[in-house]
C-alpha cells in the first residue's frame, strides 16, 4: 500500500490552535484501502468551528476550495485527491454541511472515524457547488454568537445517468424543471434529528422502517434539523449505507440519497418549493 500525504500551504498563516488529539472522532467505519499513489486532502474541524488543512488554519470558506484545487493542479498526474474530513462529533452539522459545499468534488468524501492516526472512515457522496459565493470568513462558535449570525468497503461507484441529471436539476434553481423531476421519481424526506433520531412524516423510524423507506423510493432526501451535531449525521449515514449495501447484495431496489444541504435548502426556498 502506498500512501502520500501532501502538505499545502496557501492563503493561511495561523497555526493549529487546538491539537488534533483533542478532536473526538465518531465510531464505526472501515479501513480505506489505497493501492495506487494517491493525494490526500485532509480537513480538520474542531467543535469550536475551526477548520484546518493539515496544520494550517483556514480563514475563509473559499480557502477550502482554493487549497483543494491547488493540490489537484499541482499533482494532476495522480488524479483527484481523496477528501478526508476529521470532525469532532460535537461540531454543529450545519457548519460541516456548509464546508462541504466548498469541496469541488463529486467523488465520495471520507468521514474519518475511530482515531486520528489510522485511515478508518465512512465514505459518502458529496455535491460541492459553491464556486461563486462572496468571500466569507470562517467564524468560531464564540465569534458567531457575538455577531448573532445564527438566528435565523470503500469503492467509487459511478452514478446512474438519471442520478446525475436529477441532482443537477435539483440544484439548478429552476422551479418548473425541479417540479417535473419530482413528479418522475418517487421520493420521501428523511430527517436527522437530535440524539441520533431519524424521522419521516413526523414519525420516529426504527431500523426496519428505515429499510422499508429506502426500498420504497427511488430518491430519499436526507434533511437535518437545525441543531443536530456531526455525530447525529454520521450515525444516520452509517445506518443508511448498511441497508443500501444489503439491498444491493440481494439485488433489490434501493433509494438514491440526495442530501438537502444548506445551499439546496435555500435555493428551493427562494423559488417557493418545499420537499414534503
Amino acid at each position: 500500500m502506498k500512501i502520500t500525504f501532501l502538505l499545502i500551504v496557501l492563503l493561511t498563516l495561523k497555526g493549529f490552535t487546538q491539537p488534533k488529539s483533542e478532536i473526538n472522532l465518531p465510531n464505526g467505519g472501515k479501513d480505506i484501502e489505497i493501492e495506487n499513489l494517491t493525494s490526500l486532502f485532509s480537513l480538520y474541524i474542531t467543535k469550536n468551528q475551526e477548520v484546518f488543512n493539515d496544520d494550517k488554519r483556514l480563514e475563509y470558506f473559499q480557502d477550502i476550495n482554493y487549497t483543494f484545487l491547488n493540490q489537484l493542479y499541482k499533482n494532476i498526474s495522480i488524479g483527484i485527491p481523496l477528501v478526508l474530513i476529521y470532525a469532532d462529533i460535537k461540531t454543529p452539522f450545519k457548519f460541516i454541511s456548509k464546508i462541504k459545499q466548498y469541496i469541488p468534488n463529486r467523488r465520495p468524501v471520507f468521514y474519518m472515524t475511530e482515531n486520528i492516526n489510522d485511515l478508518i472512515a465512512t465514505g459518502y457522496s458529496n455535491y460541492g457547488s459553491a464556486k461563486n459565493f462572496a468571500l466569507e470568513e470562517i467564524l468560531t462558535k464564540e465569534k458567531e454568537e457575538e455577531n448573532d449570525l445564527f438566528e435565523d468497503e470503500f469503492e467509487f461507484v459511478p452514478l446512474n445517468s438519471w442520478h446525475i441529471d436529477f441532482e443537477e436539476i435539483m440544484h439548478s434553481g429552476k422551479k418548473e424543471a425541479i417540479t417535473e423531476a419530482l413528479k418522475r421519481h418517487s421520493y420521501s424526506v428523511l430527517t436527522i434529528s437530535q440524539d441520533k433520531t431519524l424521522m419521516h412524516s413526523e414519525l420516529f423510524l426504527n431500523d426496519e422502517s428505515l429499510k422499508k423507506l429506502i426500498k420504497a423510493n427511488q430518491v430519499l432526501f436526507l434533511d437535518f434539523d437545525e441543531n443536530i451535531f456531526y455525530e447525529d449525521y454520521i450515525d444516520a449515514i452509517q445506518k443508511i449505507k448498511e441497508h443500501q449495501i444489503a439491498l444491493e447484495k440481494n439485488k433489490e431496489d434501493k433509494a438514491y440519497i440526495v442530501e438537502v444541504s444548506l445551499n439546496l435548502k435555500n435555493s428551493l426556498k427562494e423559488i417557493g418549493l418545499e420537499l414534503n
